[in-house]
């Protein structure tokens, strides 16, 4: 009896301190910033083996000068960028939107980031990382996912909350939540479009196994593994 009376001390002490500890921190940070926006700036180049850097830009639209370019994924994104790379005269063009707690769909994301709201068909294509669509569109090849905090990509809602739901990324989630100091998960999505050019019209099936789609599964293989040891740090 005395041994669980200790546990059971020993259980109230620490919720306590942790109950002090969360009081203390909600104290010292103004109420004003514990609800401003988070902000994250993309870095302005990503190295992308095999291919060559072209440019890169912040995707910025102003309300006040530009409000009916505003699409929905714009208003909710934290922060968005586009990239330019290169190789043997083809263009590789890389967007991207950074979200949180938003959107984890990347169907959503595909439809809301642009003005005429079309839902897309994609094919989704397993790789080692988990998930990625491939549709084709505007005389392009297209290549959509959200790259996660634990590295993997998702395409769809259930796959990113089913990412979040494992117990070791419970198991390291946990103590930070019970201070308060994290939300038990982490639905962050860095959603990706790689493009490219291709011949292809826009209602063909999509072939994995053409040149273009060959092209984008390599570019993205590295894109994931930079981002897995460079993701944006929790606001």
């Amino acid at each position: 009896m005395k041994s669980w009376e200790q546990i059971r001390n020993g259980c109230l002490a620490a919720a306590l301190l942790s109950s002090i500890f969360v009081l203390g921190k909600a104290i010292a940070k103004p109420y004003g910033e514990q609800l401003s926006q988070p902000t994250y700036a993309f870095p302005k180049t990503v190295p992308l083996p095999g291919w060559q850097f072209v440019q890169s830009q912040p995707h910025v639209i102003a309300r006040s000068q530009a409000p009916g370019f505003i699409t929905a994924a714009d208003d909710l994104a934290i922060a968005g960028h586009h990239y330019r790379y290169l190789r043997n005269g083809k263009p590789l063009d890389i967007e991207m939107r950074y979200f949180i707690d938003t959107y984890k769909d990347v169907a959503d994301v595909v439809e809301d980031s642009t003005l005429a709201n079309r839902p897309q068909k994609f094919t989704t294509v397993q790789s080692p990382f988990g998930s990625y669509a491939l549709f084709q569109r505007s005389g392009k090849l297209h290549l959509s996912a959200c790259i996660t905090p634990t590295g993997q990509t998702t395409v769809t809602d259930g796959e990113l909350r089913g990412n979040q739901t494992s117990l070791n990324v419970l198991a390291t989630r946990a103590i930070p939540w019970f201070l308060g100091l994290e939300p038990l998960r982490d639905l962050r999505c860095v959603w990706t479009r790689l493009s490219i050019a291709s011949a292809k019209p826009d209602q063909a099936e999509v072939s994995t196994e053409s040149q273009a789609a060959r092209d984008l599964a390599q570019a993205w293989q590295e894109w994931v593994q930079w981002w897995q040891k460079n993701y944006p740090p929790q606001p």
